[in-house]
């Protein structure tokens, strides 16, 4: 599966961002795309898996119905995670008497350890922790509980389709590490708020001021310092050189010169002049 993580910079990176609205977009550098230092998946961000960020993505289109159907496919026939649909419980409410923290025992009651909520609301979705083996994944798909097995590749495939909810950048420009052009734009999108806090503070680190849905385009040296960003070569955000901005600086020497020796040349022919009349 194509992971949203970080990337080294002569490669492509995704990072993270939300407007003045709390919506989040998600930027694509390319190969020469300047990155902001403290966003997430930037250089000094740490280490930041997207992957809870697209469960949430994937939770909210199950329960509004947008998620793709399913289809017969084979399952795969290596590890990968996967997110489970599971089947109502038999009892008519269990949240009439079962806390969060029990309805989260009653799945591990059905599945073992090493599973987590992601929705806690028919339908009830639930990932697990770590991949899951080909014969683990088999054994799932006849469970009588379980109403659906999602698998990280067919994730990866609906959002490269133009699934979730995220306004989406990219930076085409190989001369203009700093521009990004809006290639996507959700119909709902994602606010920040809605994720869960370990994303959400990883993600918030950096706001943007401006709105995504009035951006088609936009500009970091707008928004940040040279010095907030990571920029792959010896250019500014605009992609200038030192040396291109260094050359304006010198130019007007040579003409000074050129008036000095001139004014050198005069001063000597009058000074041998008078020298000659003196004679």
């Amino acid at each position: 599966m194509r992971r949203l993580v970080p990337a080294a910079h002569s490669m492509d990176t995704t990072w993270f961002a939300v407007d003045a609205d709390g919506f989040v977009a998600a930027f694509e550098s390319g190969e020469a795309g300047a990155v902001p230092m403290n966003a997430a998946a930037g250089p000094e961000a740490g280490d930041f898996d997207a992957w809870p960020l697209e469960l949430a993505l994937v939770a909210r289109a199950l329960g509004d119905g947008t998620f793709p159907e399913e289809e017969d496919l084979p399952l795969p026939s290596y590890r990968q995670e996967a997110v489970l649909v599971l089947r109502p419980d038999e009892d008519d409410s269990p949240t009439t008497y079962r806390d969060a923290a029990g309805r989260a025992y009653s799945v591990h009651e059905r599945l073992g350890e090493g599973w987590l909520v992601l929705r806690d609301a028919e339908p009830r979705v639930v990932v697990s922790t770590q991949p899951v083996e080909p014969d683990r994944m088999a054994s799932l798909a006849e469970d009588a509980g379980v109403a659906r097995v999602i698998v990280a590749d067919e994730i990866a495939y609906w959002r490269e389709d133009g699934g979730g909810a995220l306004y989406r950048y990219q930076n085409d420009d190989y001369g203009n590490p700093g521009a990004y052009a809006r290639s996507e734009v959700p119909i709902e999108p994602l606010e920040a708020e809605s994720l869960p806090e370990a994303v959400r503070e990883r993600v918030v680190a950096l706001r943007l001021d401006v709105r995504f849905a009035d951006a088609p385009a936009l500009h970091l040296a707008d928004h940040l310092a040279e010095t907030e960003c990571h920029i792959w070569g010896e250019t500014d955000l605009h992609g200038r050189s030192p040396e291109a901005d260094a050359a304006p600086q010198t130019a007007p020497t040579a003409p000074r010169t050129a008036r000095l020796i001139l004014l050198a040349v005069a001063v000597l022919a009058a000074l041998a002049l008078l020298l000659w009349l003196l004679r």
